[in-house]
């Protein structure tokens, strides 16, 4: 990217951010307090295409250079360091966008409000015919308070590579890593962390499900 058009996209998102660091510094003691970001500033955030800072311009993104991102994220946490940590997270995770087939992408990313959320890489699926099977909980995915599509980092096992170890974290053996996007069922947090309390993480769950 050129340096104009770095420059262009830098004076957008940076003093987008500052303008709504009054909103962000008024809402901060109701974000403590409820463990997330109120309604009212999420709606201003996407409203200001913050959470878009990093998808792909071809989904409708700013793919912003990282100086641009990372000063952006500054200015929001100047007035509260918990909603820069969601936009943040939820921003670097839109940026699986360049590695979905481009139909994909839009579904996912297309409308203004759509953001994405995952948490640690966690657990596996076996490769069935015609899709996978899983039942597993994720306890960690900062940000999903946010967000309409929710992430699960998974090792998926080949049925036909099985064989000792497949079920070790860290075999290599009929192990490959991949990301399932999954329809969700959230349960209440059990976080009670004394900083960045509007970053709690919800508890996701899927049971034995298939998705292809």
């Amino acid at each position: 990217m050129n340096k104009p058009a770095a420059a262009s996209i830098a004076s957008g998102l940076v003093e987008r951010a500052k303008a709504l660091a009054p909103l962000i510094a008024a809402e901060a003691d109701e974000i403590e307090q409820t463990r997330r970001l109120t309604p009212k500033l999420v709606s201003a955030l996407i409203e200001n295409g913050l959470y878009r800072s990093l998808l792909p311009k071809s989904v409708g993104g700013f793919e912003s250079p990282p100086v641009v991102f990372m000063e952006m994220l500054e200015e929001i946490a100047k007035a509260d360091a918990s909603t820069a940590w969601c936009v943040g997270q939820c921003s670097v995770v839109a940026m699986t966008a360049a590695y979905l087939d481009a139909d994909v992408a839009h579904q996912v990313f297309d409308k203004p409000d759509d953001i994405m959320a995952w948490g640690a890489i966690a657990h596996a699926v076996q490769a069935v015919p015609g899709g996978y099977t899983i039942s597993a909980r994720w306890d960690f995915a900062s940000g999903m308070r946010q967000a309409n599509w929710l992430g699960a980092h998974v090792q998926v096992l080949e049925a036909e590579r099985a064989g000792p170890g497949e079920n070790d974290f860290h075999a290599n053996t009929g192990i490959r890593w991949d990301l399932v996007i999954l329809v969700t069922d959230i349960r209440p947090p059990g976080w009670t962390g004394p900083a960045l309390s509007s970053s709690a993480p919800r508890i996701i769950n899927r049971d034995k499900s298939a998705t292809g």
